[in-house]
């Protein structure tokens, strides 16, 4: 009878917990936006640099975007710049990439940025490896990675061509995969030349933003893949950057103590006005730059967000609604989207 009691109390608090957590998110990313003096504005870069800029005499922090010629990654390396990084951009296009550059130079003087194409869709793992020893040559002092670039097509699964779908697997889950590694590896070739003692004194902290969406969470009928692989986005980046805030003793033992001063956010943005979605307007949509200046207010804070306080409320309030009524929303949304062709980062 008492283990009977216990049982429904834990299913009690359990429930209660999956019912008001989303409430209890919401209301933090309703403080962090609206009252968190540190992270507003100008105090938000200052923060960023202490908390991820150079130490002692090293050479001036280095944030690397993928997927920046255009949209959120732009706007991620717009908001870097101003914080005082300086900038590698990589995409595609060299020519979409060279007006990113002059758009951020234009808004921060002074600003230093690195344009680097790479073509994810078509990079076996040893390319990812040469492009990232490329973004890093010559010391650069590299702190923080954001895993950006991603390719989404709106069609029924079996409507969409085998070609399209390798592409997506390749560059929103293969991107990540590699470029997460092969900067972990770094975080531990920098910092395995320091002992416990001076890294922690030195306070050098590095830090990975991972781009999922909200639709790793919620259903829309015509993208089941898009979907898989945000989700995959989302998992991965929890794993990976999950000792990142538990302290050191995990990795100590393995050897790779260096990680546990990582920050890892994974961001999950809803509609946003992109390229990617057709520039779409109206209420439920946000800019790109809301979603990046929401997110690195949110770094270091949290270990996911939705970026604009606009997505937050439509995540967060989300999560309340029952499965088939959401599911009945997404299925009805997405049938009022017909896109012929997949739109790249």
């Amino acid at each position: 009878m008492r283990a009977l009691n216990l049982s429904k109390k834990a299913i009690f608090f359990v429930g209660f917990y999956q019912c008001f957590n989303p409430l209890i998110q919401l209301g933090n990313s309703y403080y962090n936006y609206h009252f968190n003096e540190a992270s507003k504005g100008h105090n938000n870069y200052k923060r960023l640099q202490d908390r991820y800029g150079r130490v002692d005499n090293e050479d001036k922090p280095v944030a690397l975007i993928t997927g920046a010629s255009e949209g959120i990654g732009r706007e991620f390396a717009l908001e870097l710049a101003k914080s005082g990084f300086d900038i590698v951009i990589a995409s595609r296009s060299q020519e979409k990439l060279d007006n990113a550059a002059e758009i951020i130079r234009a808004e921060v003087k002074g600003a230093n940025v690195k344009s680097l194409p790479i073509d994810f869709a078509h990079s076996q793992p040893e390319d990812i490896r040469k492009f990232f020893d490329q973004a890093t040559e010559g010391n650069q002092n590299l702190r923080i990675l954001v895993n950006n670039v991603g390719i989404i097509k709106r069609n029924r699964f079996l409507e969409t061509d085998p070609q399209i779908l390798n592409d997506m697997i390749l560059i929103n889950v293969f991107a990540q995969v590699y470029m997460t590694k092969y900067f972990q590896s770094y975080i531990k070739k920098q910092t395995d030349a320091l002992n416990t003692r001076i890294r922690i004194q030195r306070n050098q902290r590095y830090a990975m933003i991972h781009l999922s969406s909200i639709l790793s969470e919620f259903k829309m009928t015509k993208q089941c893949l898009y979907s898989s692989t945000k989700r995959f986005n989302a998992v991965f980046s929890n794993l990976t950057g999950f000792w990142s805030s538990r302290g050191s003793k995990f990795y100590t033992e393995r050897g790779a103590q260096c990680l546990s001063q990582v920050d890892n956010i994974f961001v999950m943005p809803g509609r946003t006005s992109t390229a990617m979605n057709n520039f779409q307007k109206g209420k439920y949509i946000s800019l790109p730059n809301e979603t990046a200046e929401g997110s690195l207010r949110d770094l270091g804070f949290r270990r996911y967000t939705y970026g604009s306080i606009l997505h937050s409320q439509q995540g967060n309030l989300l999560k309340m609604m029952p499965d088939s009524l959401t599911h009945l929303r997404m299925a009805k949304e997405g049938k009022q989207v017909d896109e012929p062709t997949a739109q790249k980062q």
